[in-house]
């Protein structure tokens, strides 16, 4: 559904002056630019647009709504908590300066934050000279980021956050019962034994996490910002939850994030020995090449699930999308790499 726009542009800037209010001398001059569509965002609507203050200076800016209609991400409300969390233990993110709900014009909740330079396109990361430098120093920096995270106080603002029980395996179980669940929604006409192998597989070997980490749950290449230096921002924060660290080092190991590239396995950049030796150097806790590959393996499998979904509200027509559309057709190719990976860990 099409966001009108101009009605959208005067919501955001009468809900902007009313949180500057007293607190901003010149409130009541700020003035919001033109909202321009940004490309991504299948969970959220996402605008770039320019706050003009009445001294002349302006800031650029991004409006994160949610798109009409219900899916499995967070509420903005758990996103903005997160993001603020994580900024405070120095993880690399935009600033996020309001938080809106429905009532506050725009129809949805939504945030507002700073826009951070840099590109996200991982076709072009991984194949561009220009990114040649970016290629060696990411590894370092992700490990770096994932270990000042999974630092931070754990995510409590997260409703629901703790699965009940002392079950050292319930966060695993929690998050395969999660997306279980999700995959159940979807009422297809037909099987899907790779995925119902897998969640086998994953609720039978799930492993025991004693100290929870808040996890990030989208930590990958096509979520992070960069440039020809490296990293400048991690971006899209509406799965994080509380889990074991190696969640989000196996999600990083998803063939899907390689972008046509067979090696390295993370995200085209390195080893996973490599990334966990950097993610140890970092200060972050030890994390076997086991629960890697257990994580790996439960990334593929959720991925698949979220490509079915997003497919799913396209033909629905609550969310009439060609990305949308476009992702559903990965799926096979997830579930090839599923199956692979259980042949793998069968023949060990």
């Amino acid at each position: 559904m099409e966001r009108d726009l101009e009605k959208s542009q005067a919501a955001l800037q009468e809900f902007i002056r009313r949180q500057q209010a007293g607190q901003a001398a010149g409130a009541d001059a700020l003035r919001v630019g033109e909202l321009t569509r940004l490309s991504g965002g299948a969970s959220c609507e996402v605008y770039g647009f320019d706050l003009h203050a009445g001294d002349g200076t302006t800031r650029a800016m991004v409006l994160r709504a949610d798109r009409p209609g219900k899916d499995f991400s967070a509420s903005r409300a758990d996103e903005y908590a997160v993001l603020r969390e994580a900024e405070q233990a120095g993880v690399t993110v935009p600033h996020a300066h309001w938080l809106g709900s429905a009532d506050d014009g725009l129809g949805v909740p939504f945030m507002v934050m700073d826009f951070v330079p840099g590109l996200a396109l991982g076709q072009r990361l991984l194949r561009d000279d220009a990114y040649a430098s970016t290629r060696e120093a990411l590894p370092a920096q992700l490990a770096g980021e994932l270990a000042r995270l999974h630092a931070a106080a754990p995510g409590h603002r997260l409703p629901g956050a703790t699965p009940a029980g002392d079950d050292p395996r319930r966060f695993a179980l929690a998050a395969v019962k999660q997306w279980t669940a999700a995959a159940a929604t979807l009422h297809t006409d037909y099987p899907r034994p790779a995925l119902d192998l897998a969640a086998r597989w994953l609720k039978l070997n799930a492993p025991s996490v004693q100290e929870p980490v808040l996890v990030h749950g989208d930590f990958r290449i096509g979520n992070i910002m960069f440039d020809e230096r490296g990293l400048t921002a991690v971006l899209d924060w509406e799965l994080s939850h509380l889990g074991d660290p190696a969640e989000d080092l196996g999600w990083l190991c998803v063939r899907s994030w390689r972008f046509g590239r067979d090696h390295p396995a993370v995200g085209g950049l390195c080893t996973r020995d490599r990334l966990l030796e950097l993610y140890r150097e970092a200060g972050g806790r030890a994390v076997s090449a086991d629960q890697l590959r257990y994580w790996e393996i439960f990334g593929n499998w959720k991925w698949a699930v979220i490509c079915l979904l997003q497919a799913a509200s396209a033909r629905a027509g609550s969310r009439p999308d060609v990305e949308l559309a476009a992702i559903g057709r990965r799926v096979p190719a997830v579930e090839w790499e599923l199956v692979d990976l259980l042949d793998r860990e069968q023949s060990q």
